[in-house]
């Protein structure tokens, strides 16, 4: 009798876990989580090709890597954080209503293509919102983050994009703007490969030039030789390489152009973040999974590698 309850007690179990396409579906999962929850995360992430170790339940650095990899692929925000909007793609895909390209890789056309379902404009909040910004800023129309508020900044990037599109400029993301993103997104990806040829000989000097001022000084507002901080040393470094960039880690953030993890090219501005509202640190990849920075535990500008507490914190790269 004893046995008979436990094998119905165990069906009921995985019944209601079939049912259920996601344990996390109802709480927010980040690095540090432990538990059933991960547990069906990391299943999810292994079946969809993206988690190479095992499945523990605890939520470290390979799966921290396998999130971020999937939001990179997917077109959304890289913070390694399993919210509502990865989620909701991660199920689309298990459910198949997404599908992967004989190569393995995900046919990012159709993912990053937002189906809003309605028109947005100034005021507008949500998951929709968030994925206007993500395609724009993909598109080089900064948004001024990427926070589910279409504000000011949303609406002169949706403005700027209707512009250079021919189409009426009104702010509003309707119909007709969000078939010209689709349209833009689907060809962007030939102007990035022609223009990193344009970039090759830039992006080198940017890192010939950082290079230079390796062991100069950490001093917090810097923005000379004597001494620098993370942004200032970026503005310098890119300045002497005739480029003009913004002088604060969140004006940078803002402007140039996203770029995915997995298309970083030495020159591009790596982000980091330890408070969840904006990029606190950054540096210069240099390649070979490096980036050159102001270090402030080290107190000078140094070479690290692009791993440990840099993937932890990684919220994004920008090309200029």
């Amino acid at each position: 009798m004893l046995n008979t309850k436990k094998i119905v007690a165990s069906a009921l179990i995985a019944y209601t876990l079939l049912q259920t396409p996601s344990v996390f579906a109802a709480g927010i999962l980040r690095y540090g989580s432990t538990g059933q929850a991960v547990v069906k995360l990391q299943r999810e992430l292994q079946n969809l090709g993206y988690l190479k170790g095992s499945v523990d339940g605890v939520f470290g650095p390979l799966t921290l890597d396998a999130v971020k990899k999937f939001q990179s692929n997917n077109g959304l925000p890289v913070d390694g954080i399993v919210g509502p909007m990865t989620y909701q793609r991660i199920e689309s895909l298990l459910n198949g209503r997404n599908s992967l390209s004989s190569s393995g890789s995900v046919d990012r056309t159709s993912l990053e293509t937002p189906e809003y379902g309605t028109t947005l404009k100034k005021g507008s909040r949500g998951d929709a919102v968030k994925m206007l910004q993500e395609n724009l800023n993909r598109l080089g129309y900064s948004t001024g983050g990427i926070d589910g508020v279409f504000g000011p900044a949303t609406e002169r990037a949706v403005k700027a994009f209707q512009a250079k599109y021919n189409l009426p400029v009104n702010g509003i993301a309707g119909p007709q703007t969000i078939s010209a993103i689709k349209r833009a997104l689907s060809t962007s990806a030939v102007v990035v490969s022609r223009g990193l040829y344009e970039r090759a000989a830039v992006n080198t000097s940017i890192v010939d030039i950082a290079k230079q001022y390796l062991g100069t000084p950490y001093v917090y507002g810097g923005t000379t030789p004597s001494g620098f901080d993370c942004s200032g040393f970026v503005q310098y470094v890119f300045k002497q390489a005739g480029i003009s960039i913004g002088r604060t880690a969140v004006d940078q953030y803002e402007g140039g152009t996203y770029v995915s993890s997995d298309k970083l090219l030495p020159g591009d501005i790596l982000f980091f973040s330890t408070s969840g509202n904006g990029p606190t640190h950054e540096g210069i990849y240099i390649g070979n999974n490096q980036l050159i920075h102001m270090s402030s535990s080290q107190q000078k500008a140094t070479i690290s590698d692009f791993s440990g507490w840099f993937r932890q914190y990684y919220i994004g790269a920008r090309r200029y």
